[in-house]
C-alpha cells in the first residue's frame, strides 16, 4: 500500500502550482496565515524567507514543511494545506489516508513539552524540571528578557531515566527541526575510552570531541537541505533527525566540508587552547551560517562521570558559552545558539558560580513516580490522540484513574517477580506501555 506521506512528486508540484495561483496579487505570508496556518500562525516564521527567491521555490518549502510537521498539530498541517484549495481542488482520498495512517502526535497540539512518549516504548513520566528547562532552552529567553536556565544537569543512579532526557530533546528537535538540533556525545560509548579513541587518531581528546560534534552538526544541516521522506510507521514516532524542509539547500551550498579546527601546537598552553577551541566550535561551527536552521543547538553529554581529565576544560568552557557567552549578560547568552545538557555526575566540569543562575539541576534520585504521574501520562496521551474514553467527563476521568491503578499494580508485579529485578522506573514504563497499546488501537479505529 502506498503510504500517505511523503507526498508523491506530482502532488507536490500541483500544490506548489495551487499556492502560486491562489496567492496571486496577495502578500504570500498573509495568504499563508489566512488560508493554511490560520490556527497555527507561528509556523510561517519557521519557513525560510521568501526574500530573493522565486515564489515556486518558497512554496515548495511550504509544502515540504507541512509534510515534515504534519503530525505536530491537529489537524495535521499537511491536511490544512490540502483543504486550502477546496472546492476547486479537493483531495479527500489523500486527506483520509493521512488521518487514518498517521503519523500521530504524542503531545497535545501546540504543547510539545508535555509529550507523553518520546519513543515507541519510552513513556516520559513526570520530569517537570527537565520539561521546564526545555521550554527555556528551545523558546529562547530573549523573548522575556529574564535570565534563563540554559544548561541542564540531570543526575541520578543508573536506570532512573537519564537516557529518556536525550530522547526527549531528540523528540523536540524532530517535531521542530527548523528551531532546534541535538548533538550528542557519550563519554562511555565505544570499544575504548574517549582518550584511547583520540590517541588512535593522533589528536588531543578535546579535538576528538569537537570533531565528532561538528560532524553531527554538518550532517544535520545536510538533512535540512534535502527531503527524502522517511516518515514513521502508522502510530509511531519520528526518527531523531528526520529530513526537514529544503530551506537551507541554496544557502548551505550543498554538502559541507569538515571544519578545520586550529590544532594544539604548544602543550604548555593546552588549557588556553581548550578554551579557544570551545569558542571556535560555537562561532565557526554552530554560528557560522547565520539564518540557516536550526536556531538552537542542544549539545547533550552522556555519562559525564567518565569525562577524561584533559577534556574537562573544553566541556567547562562550552558550558560557560551556553550560560553566559563572553559575558555574564543573560541577553548575550540567550542570543547564542548553544545550550548544554549534562547527563550523569558533572561536578568536575562546573564553571564559576557566577553562571549558577543559568544552570538547572534535575536529580532523578528524588523523583517520585506515583499514580498521579501515571494518570497524567494517560490524560496527555488521550489529549494527543483526541481520544475520549467516555462521553461523560466524570466517567472519562474515572477511566484515567483505572488505567493508572492497573499500570501501577502491573508494575509492582513485574518488580516483584522478574529476575533479575528491573529498576522501578523501567518496570513502571513497561506496565504503562502495556495499557497504551489497546488505547492506540482504539484511537486508530476512531480516526478511520
Amino acid at each position: 500500500m502506498q503510504p500517505a506521506l511523503p507526498l508523491e512528486r506530482e502532488l507536490r508540484d500541483e500544490l506548489v502550482s495551487n499556492l502560486t495561483q491562489y496567492s496571486a496579487g496577495q502578500d504570500p505570508l498573509s495568504y499563508l496565515q489566512d488560508s493554511v496556518f490560520e490556527k497555527n500562525p507561528e509556523h510561517v516564521g519557521r519557513i525560510a524567507t521568501l526574500l530573493g527567491r522565486p515564489p515556486a521555490a518558497y512554496y515548495l518549502d511550504v509544502v515540504r514543511y507541512c509534510e515534515i510537521s504534519a503530525w505536530s498539530e491537529e489537524p495535521p498541517l499537511i491536511v490544512s494545506l490540502l483543504k486550502a484549495f477546496e472546492p476547486v481542488h479537493a483531495y479527500p482520498t489523500k486527506i483520509q489516508a493521512i488521518l487514518t495512517q498517521g503519523p500521530f502526535r504524542c503531545h497535545p497540539s501546540r504543547q510539545p513539552y508535555w509529550v507523553c512518549r518520546v519513543t515507541l516504548d519510552m513513556p516520559l513520566l513526570d520530569r517537570q524540571l527537565t520539561r521546564y528547562a526545555a521550554i527555556q532552552i528551545c523558546e529562547g529567553q530573549q523573548l522575556t528578557g529574564q535570565p534563563g536556565h540554559r544548561v541542564l544537569r540531570v543526575n541520578g543512579p543508573d536506570n532512573t531515566g537519564k537516557k529518556y532526557t536525550l530522547k526527549f530533546f531528540e523528540y523536540l528537535a524532530a517535531i521542530q527541526p527548523l528551531q532546534a538540533g541535538v548533538l550528542h556525545f557519550d563519554f562511555g560509548e565505544g570499544d575504548g575510552d574517549v582518550s584511547t579513541l583520540a590517541e588512535n587518531e593522533g589528536i588531543p581528546v578535546e579535538l576528538y570531541i569537537a570533531r565528532r560534534l561538528e560532524e553531527q552538526a554538518r550532517r544535520h544541516r545536510q538533512r535540512l537541505s534535502t527531503w527524502q521522506g522517511g516518515l514513521p510507521a502508522p502510530g509511531g514516532l519520528p526518527a531523531p533527525g528526520l529530513p526537514a524542509p529544503g530551506a537551507a539547500a541554496g544557502a548551505a551550498g550543498g554538502a559541507q566540508k569538515p571544519y578545520a579546527f586550529r590544532p594544539l601546537s604548544d602543550t604548555q598552553q593546552r588549557t588556553r587552547w581548550a578554551g579557544e577551541l570551545a569558542r571556535e566550535f560555537v562561532t565557526q561551527v554552530l554560528s557560522r551560517m547565520a539564518g540557516i536552521p536550526p536556531g538552537w543547538w542542544v549539545v547533550v553529554f552522556s555519562r559525564c562521570e567518565q569525562i577524561p581529565q584533559q577534556a574537562e576544560e573544553f566541556v567547562r568552557r562550552l558550558i560557560e558559552r551556553a550560560a553566559g557567552a563572553d559575558s555574564d549578560s543573560a541577553v548575550e547568552g540567550d542570543r547564542g545558539p548553544l545550550r548544554v545538557v549534562l547527563l550523569g555526575n558533572s561536578d568536575a566540569v562546573m564553571p564559576s558560580p557566577v553562571y549558577q543562575d543559568h544552570i538547572l539541576e534535575d536529580d532523578l534520585e528524588q523523583q517520585k513516580l506515583t499514580m498521579a504521574e501515571v494518570r497524567q501520562y494517560f490524560q496527555t496521551f488521550c489529549l494527543s490522540r483526541l481520544l475520549q474514553l467516555d462521553a461523560d467527563p466524570l466517567k472519562h476521568e474515572e477511566r484515567l484513574k483505572q488505567l493508572a491503578r492497573k499500570s501501577y499494580r502491573r508494575a509492582g508485579e513485574i518488580f516483584r517477580t522478574e529476575m533479575p529485578k528491573p529498576p522501578w522506573p523501567r518496570a513502571l514504563a513497561r506496565a504503562v506501555m502495556e495499557e497504551t497499546l489497546p488505547l492506540e488501537a482504539l484511537a486508530a479505529q476512531k480516526r478511520a
